[in-house]
């Protein structure tokens, strides 16, 4: 530590003073400077632990290597660590390699891809033809056809239960007072049910209360009209007047003041015998013109 001559002189310190004063400083200088070194030492030791921590995690979660251990130099352990991963990297490159070279050398890909395009090829052409199909079919009015058809099964399975409980009739009645008196019957319980075999056994189903079942022969039995045509004509007397007449080119008996429906019921059975049936070309004239004749009679 150096002082200056205006120092000295102001405070007139002998040359003994003054060298004591600089030896004390020097020493006091060297003192806190060596302080000042170890504990800059130690911060920048920890500081650089910490960094080279930090380093070696980073190298381990990249190469899978083991922990770095306590003092270990870390340039080592880097090369131990890339060393390592290399080698795995190396053995997993071999191992993809040699399962890819397998594959290759037993790869059948012309036949293989043959075989599917052919697959491919047969679904295809099946698919063109049922589309075709289709649309011929939706062309040809197939639903309409359907639909009749339907219709045509539901009116048979309706005349085949009739036909079922028919009562045989004596022989002195009157066959086309027979036959309106039964049309008449079927309509009247058509109105109302729908038909439905159960167990052999035809029934009669209310149309809004199916719980309301009645079996089709009881219906029978319990009409008054068809009733009064199984008591025969020869109970009614020689002279009784029946209630039907002829009507010119009508080949049937009809029922004086007879409905549209009765009417209806009488031409389409004689239709049906005549062998005309509702897709004969002919039967909506055939129909009208019976229709028209009993019409213009009245």
């Amino acid at each position: 530590m150096e002082l200056t001559k205006e120092l000295i002189d102001a405070n007139g310190f002998t040359d003994e003073q003054v060298q004591v004063i600089k030896e004390h400083g020097s020493n006091y200088i060297v003192e806190i400077k060596k302080q000042f070194d170890d504990e800059y030492k130690a911060t920048a030791n920890t500081n650089a632990q910490n960094i080279i921590g930090s380093a070696a995690s980073g190298v381990e979660k990249l190469t899978g290597f083991r922990p770095r251990e306590a003092g270990e130099h870390l340039e080592v352990y880097n090369k131990l660590a890339f060393d390592h991963f290399n080698k795995s990297a190396v053995e997993e490159l071999n191992k993809s390699k040699l399962s890819y070279e397998d594959k290759l050398k037993n790869f059948k890909g012309s036949e293989d891809i043959h075989k599917s395009l052919e697959e491919l090829r047969s679904k295809y052409d099946s698919l063109q033809a049922k589309e075709a199909e289709f649309e011929a079919l939706a062309s040809s009015g197939i639903k309409e056809k359907y639909e009749t058809l339907l219709e045509e099964n539901k009116r048979t399975n309706i005349d085949n239960a009739f036909v079922s409980v028919l009562p045989t009739f004596p022989t002195d009645v009157n066959e086309y007072e027979k036959v309106g008196k039964w049309n008449e019957f079927k309509s009247e319980v058509l109105k109302t049910n729908d038909i439905v075999k159960v167990d052999n056994e035809y029934y009669a189903i209310d149309k809004t209360n199916p719980h309301k079942q009645v079996k089709l022969s009881e219906l029978v039995s319990k009409d008054g009209n068809i009733q009064k045509l199984l008591e025969g004509r020869n109970q009614q007397g020689l002279n009784a007047k029946q209630d039907f007449r002829k009507v010119d080119g009508v080949p049937f008996d009809v029922p004086k003041g007879a409905g549209s429906k009765e009417r209806a019921e009488l031409i389409r059975d004689h239709l049906k015998k005549e062998g005309i049936d509702v897709t004969d070309k002919n039967y909506s004239t055939k129909f009208s013109e019976l229709n028209s004749k009993i019409l213009l009679a009245n």
